[in-house]
């Protein structure tokens, strides 16, 4: 009779073949040492099969939302590591699977990740599961069909708007062709879905398309794309145009300002961040470094500059002018502030010196009879004879020479004058009259000064500008 092998074996039996290989595994162990620390060793190196937390649909559809929320919220990443979490797991069931793949290609899409995204929707299109009702039936055929046209080459045609209920959960393809069109660099192929999608009103399970609030974010979302791009492109050119330090550092303050706007487009967003990230830190060095210089900068002109004012005014006060126009150009300046001061007063040198020019030439072509007088208050008679920029010279026996430092400032005002006549043609007489003007100021004349600079700017309207800054900068 053919049994259960159990059955047929009495207990005796059984025992004793039960102590039987009782000993012969002891025995084996004794003989063979090390062997049964091999096995142990053998165990413990076995992999551990990862743990899967076990979780009720009813958890895995609370996860789902909690990774929607965050999408919804700008927070790409965490969503997606919420959405792959639930991906990755096999105890996911329908309709919750399709739905995350629906949400990880969009996803994708605003990351730039088209072969991804193309990939995900390639398997939705070909998604299939039990049905028991025919909404799950429409259920299933939409996911299909948003599946096809998603994961198709090229953008998608406006035709494909059609197919979906743009009032139910359906909508979201909508959204999803506009996005992939964006995503394709498509932009005027994207704008009406986006548009479509945003203009809809949507009703449906709040666990596949969220509450109210919710889906006004998504189609916010769609709203924002064409910002989102005009955002981007405006930061982008700023920041690839920008040369100088300064327009570095104000394009990344402005990209910074554009961030925000990014925050559904992931890809636009990192690279924006990559570029702040590479000119950010050349703009702010270049920075220090300019302030570096500036400082240096300020600390040699506020130096160089009282010196040469000293020496330009010694050799002022002794009528060289050139040397003094000499002095005052010869630092080399750094800063807007020194450099515009070395300028004017480079300028007013000029006119000394040609003030000077013009005197001596007339003083030696057509002579002085008038007695002339000195600082310490002696006069020179006898005429002058001749002058060059060192010295005038009188008529005397010997002849007497005397430096122009030595003579009286006023007096040599009034030998100027009397080589101004009233026919003297006036372009020619306001260049004098003006000259002579800054040679008043620049020896304690100013009073008697204005008059004629201001009669020297009437017949020449190009001296009318320089009046208030001479005056000013002799007060000073």
């Amino acid at each position: 009779m053919r049994g259960n092998f159990a059955a047929q074996t009495s207990t005796p039996a059984l025992l004793v073949l039960s102590l039987t290989s009782s000993f012969v595994f002891t025995a084996c162990d004794k003989l063979l040492p090390g062997a049964g620390k091999k096995e142990a060793t053998q165990k413990k190196q076995e992999p551990q099969t990862p743990r899967v937390e076990k979780l009720t649909q009813e958890q895995m559809e609370l996860r789902f939302r909690t990774a929607r929320s965050q999408f919804l919220n700008g927070k790409v990443k965490e969503a997606m590591e919420g959405f792959t979490a639930l991906a990755t797991r096999k105890d996911v069931g329908q309709p919750l699977a399709s739905w995350i793949d629906l949400y990880q290609g969009l996803i994708f899409l605003l990351s730039g990740k088209l072969e991804d995204a193309k990939a995900t929707y390639g398997r939705l299109a070909e998604v299939e599961w039990e049905v028991h009702d025919p909404s799950e039936k429409k259920m299933v055929d939409f996911f299909r069909k948003a599946g096809r046209v998603l994961s198709a080459d090229g953008p998608a045609a406006p035709e494909a708007m059609k197919e979906f209920n743009r009032s139910s959960h359906e909508s979201i393809a909508i959204l999803s062709c506009g996005i992939k069109n964006w995503a394709l660099g498509k932009m005027e192929e994207a704008e009406p879905f986006l548009r479509n999608y945003s203009a809809s009103y949507i009703q449906g399970s709040e666990t596949w398309i969220g509450s109210e609030m919710e889906t006004k974010k998504l189609q916010t979302l769609a709203s924002n794309i064409e910002e989102s791009q005009m955002a981007f492109g405006i930061a982008m050119k700023d920041l690839e145009a920008a040369k100088s330090a300064e327009d570095k550092k104000d394009a990344v303050e402005k990209a910074k300002l554009a961030l925000p706007k990014l925050r559904f487009a992931p890809k636009l967003k990192e690279q924006i961040e990559t570029m702040i990230a590479k000119i950010e830190p050349e703009a702010t060095a270049a920075i220090e470094k300019m302030k570096g210089e500036m400082e240096a900068a300020e600390k040699f002109d506020a130096q160089a500059w009282p010196e040469a004012l000293e020496k330009y005014g010694k050799f002022v006060a002794d009528l060289k002018f050139e040397q003094a126009k000499d002095a005052i150009l010869k630092p080399d300046l750094k800063t807007e502030k020194y450099k515009t001061q070395q300028e004017s007063f480079g300028k007013r040198a000029q006119w000394l010196a040609t003030f000077k020019e013009v005197l001596a030439e007339d003083l030696k072509t057509k002579g002085y009879k008038d007695p002339v007088k000195k600082k310490d208050g002696t006069s020179l008679t006898g005429g002058v004879v001749k002058a060059d920029d060192e010295q005038v010279t009188f008529k005397a026996q010997p002849p007497v020479s005397v430096s122009w430092g030595d003579l009286d400032p006023a007096n040599l005002v009034a030998i100027a004058q009397s080589f101004i006549p009233e026919d003297m043609a006036p372009f020619l007489a306001a260049h004098r009259r003006w000259q002579l003007g800054v040679f008043m100021v620049q020896t304690g004349q100013k009073a008697q000064a204005k008059p004629l600079l201001k009669k020297a700017a009437e017949a020449n309207p190009v001296y009318t500008q320089e009046i208030e800054p001479l005056l000013e900068e002799e007060d000073q």
